[in-house]
């Protein structure tokens, strides 16, 4: 049985699924953060076709299905989404 994601997880993760990401950096207000992880708010997932921003509590959902992308098909990707990801986006 799939895991109900928002609309907004479920984009998350396609956008993630259809985009290498080279760089991913967290986030506090919208700038680049430092010091507490109770203070960021967001991560930043970048790649050559553009970026997303994936708001902390949103990450926090969906990264029990984002794995490293090495030894996967796109081994350049930080992220990939796993085969419980996959099936996300097939409900």
């Amino acid at each position: 049985m799939a895991e109900t994601l928002t609309p907004d997880q479920i984009d998350a993760l396609r956008w993630i699924d259809r985009n290498d990401t080279h760089e991913s950096s967290w986030l506090r207000k919208g700038k680049l953060a430092w010091g507490d992880y109770d203070k960021w708010d967001a991560i930043r997932c970048a790649g050559p076709r553009g970026s997303i921003v994936i708001p902390t509590p949103d990450w926090e959902a969906i990264r029990q299905f984002v794995t490293p992308g090495i030894g996967s098909d796109r081994p350049r990707s930080i992220h990939v989404l796993t085969e419980q990801g996959k099936e996300q986006l097939r409900v």
